[in-house]
């Protein structure tokens, strides 16, 4: 009996380990009330959490009944500024909270989400922030429904138009331009169910303390504008217009109104955004 040779048993084995490497870990998301919404598994939880996929959120949040109903004991309490306001959040650390069989970061925040959950079809339960997006490649196909998570050492080839990202306030941040206007750095914000916030005139560039979550509006008012990401021209955008500042250094907010346009991946840790038009 023809038995393989050592060499092709080795290939074989090195082909497989490659392949399982490169393999994606999708996740099947909602795309309701503008948001992305996941599932998310926690010891203690009856039935799963619902979370939003938010990488305007400086760090991952868990809403403070969700909590409570976990066995949570308030830790250290802490300011969380949104856009125009503040609130006071508490640390928490052993969460063991997974999306897709991957772990949450295990310190998060307990805030009071009754108010960002208002006008949802559903109570938000928590926010996956840009701290889950470390070390790992993460792509969202809004028209399949999927968050695909790559290893970060592993992932393939991405496809799409490469932007730079630039990390701000702990936020992940690509440059945007109104019409021929310069281009500024801009959050991106898979927590807003618009399609961008914008700030009037030119806002600090230094960076603020502590963290960070884009979920409720301010005073504003709307128009309609063309867009430049990089290369990418989106005329007519739906634009909410700020006075003042949102974040200190930022230019306002890129929200899931322009983002869905495109499959949308993330390098936080390469400093790379990519588009893909759908």
């Amino acid at each position: 009996m023809h038995r393989p040779s050592l060499l092709a048993t080795f290939v074989l084995a090195v082909l497989l380990a490659s392949s399982q490497l490169c393999a994606a870990t999708e996740v099947p998301f909602s795309f309701r009330d503008g948001l992305v919404w996941v599932k998310v598994a926690a010891p203690g939880a009856s039935a799963p959490l619902n979370f939003l996929l938010d990488s305007g959120a400086s760090a991952s949040v868990i809403d403070l009944r969700a909590a409570r109903r976990l066995g949570m004991k308030s830790g250290r309490p802490q300011i969380v500024r949104g856009i125009h306001t503040r609130s006071v959040a508490y640390e928490w650390n052993g969460f063991e909270g997974t999306v897709g069989g991957i772990p949450l970061p295990r310190q998060i925040l307990a805030l009071d989400l009754s108010a960002v959950s208002h006008g949802c079809h559903q109570q938000i339960d928590g926010l996956i922030g840009a701290d889950f997006f470390r070390d790992r490649i993460i792509q969202l196909e809004y028209g399949d429904s999927c968050v695909r998570i790559f290893p970060r050492r592993a992932a393939p080839p991405v496809p799409g138009t490469a932007l730079p990202i630039a990390i701000r306030n702990d936020a992940m941040c690509v440059r945007v331009s109104l019409g021929a206007g310069e281009g500024k750095w801009t959050r991106l914000d898979t927590g807003c169910d618009s399609d961008l916030h914008w700030v009037k005139g030119a806002s600090r560039e230094e960076s603020a303390r502590g963290a960070s979550i884009a979920a409720t509006s301010g005073s504003a008012h709307q128009a309609t504008t063309e867009v430049r990401l990089g290369p990418e021209v989106l005329p007519e955008v739906e634009t909410t217009l700020h006075a003042q500042p949102i974040f200190s250094g930022e230019a306002g907010l890129v929200g899931n109104g322009i983002l869905s346009r495109f499959t949308v991946t993330f390098d936080r840790d390469g400093k790379r955004l990519y588009l893909d038009r759908r």
